[in-house]
């Protein structure tokens, strides 16, 4: 009984003590940084295809594991409080489209559940006036860091990029997956919005990335 009693206490206070008086990372360090030196318009999705099999939550982004090696659920929110409901894709998708307006392209967000057919980009990119379509599909991306004594957390990442053209179709795609060990701070929060930041910048500086979209 005490012992249930004190892992309950050591739980609720390690979660007071993570959500009181943090300082967040401002949102414009946030962006990732590209430079495209072009004006063109394209559209960017991000869809999440993380749980296929699975009823947990698409705002769902990894976990803090505390006092036993008991893990924590964390979610979008508790890296961005001003954003509360935002799942992951929108999250990604906001800060992909402000990294590309910051770097000469035009972005603009196009909400889809699913990788599409040729017929339905097609249709997707007429009815915008977009050139080019930019599609990150998730398959893993997520974090796991321990609260005791540890200087570094892994953060996972697997993932399809699709480029289409108007006219030509799909134009590109490429796998990626990678574990990261990322440093950490007395700040994770402001750690994993780095390495978001990071790898953002990672995918858009992609050299064969950054061709299929000029």
């Amino acid at each position: 009984m005490f012992y249930r009693y004190t892992k309950a206490a050591f739980i609720f206070f390690t979660i007071i003590g993570l959500s009181g008086c943090a300082s967040y990372l401002p949102y414009e360090q946030q962006i990732p940084k590209t430079n495209y030196e072009n004006n063109k318009t394209i559209l960017v999705s991000v869809v999440d295809n993380r749980f296929p099999n699975s009823e947990q939550s698409n705002n769902f982004i990894g976990v803090y594991r505390q006092a036993f090696g008991i893990p924590v659920d964390q979610y979008v929110s508790d890296i961005s409080p001003k954003e509360p409901n935002a799942e992951l894709a929108f999250f990604l998708e906001r800060r992909l489209i402000d990294g590309l307006s910051s770097g000469g392209m035009k972005g603009i967000i196009a909400k889809i559940n699913n990788v599409p057919s040729d017929d339905e980009s097609e249709n997707k990119l007429n009815k915008s006036l977009a050139s080019r379509w930019l599609l990150i599909e998730l398959q893993n991306w997520y974090f796991s860091t321990d609260m005791h004594f540890v200087t570094s957390f892994n953060f996972d990442t697997a993932y399809t990029v699709y480029v289409y053209d108007e006219v030509e179709g799909l134009i590109f795609k490429k796998s990626f997956k990678k574990r990261q060990v990322i440093k950490e701070t007395s700040e994770r929060h402001n750690d994993i919005l780095r390495a978001y930041r990071d790898k953002l910048s990672e995918i858009l500086n992609e050299k064969s990335i950054k061709e299929a979209l000029l």
